[in-house]
């Protein structure tokens, strides 16, 4: 006789696989979207240094990325002129901080889009993963 379908014991025992295989996979479902999250941050930073990069050409004046106290957000100044911040970054909650910088919490950029000096900051995910954006003397930002 031809059967078509499916005994109670084989769906169980698939439903059990499954149950299983999803069991496992989710914690590294969880941990990889952390770093995805922590990543899209460490880009967006490097995004906002290459404004103030550009903002400094395109503007011909000094510009500052400084990074507040916590840690947790940068803000693009224009020289002469802290009453206001030209742009604000803020990642507080976003699973990231910039534990430090090489060359102090501030990156000034020239008009000619270089640096004053190479500066490396060190980022640290809540997921203990460690990046490093470096802004090289020519001004140009690199993810590590």
């Amino acid at each position: 006789m031809n059967q078509n379908g499916y005994s109670l014991m084989e769906l169980t025992m698939v439903m059990a696989v499954t149950a299983v295989t999803v069991a496992l996979a989710v914690p590294d479902v969880a941990a990889m979207a952390t770093r995805y999250r922590e990543q899209a941050v460490v880009t967006e930073l490097a995004g906002e240094l290459r404004t103030a990069r550009t903002l400094a050409i395109t503007q011909a004046s000094r510009v500052r990325a400084v990074i507040d106290e916590d840690g947790r957000s940068l803000s693009l100044e224009r020289e002469g002129d802290q009453s206001a911040p030209m742009r604000r970054f803020d990642f507080r909650g976003r699973g990231l901080s910039i534990d430090g910088a090489s060359e102090g919490i501030s990156v000034w950029f020239y008009p000619s889009g270089r640096t004053a000096s190479a500066t490396t900051l060190t980022l640290r995910g809540d997921s203990r993963k460690v990046w490093r954006l470096t802004v090289s003397m020519a001004g140009r930002v690199t993810v590590q």
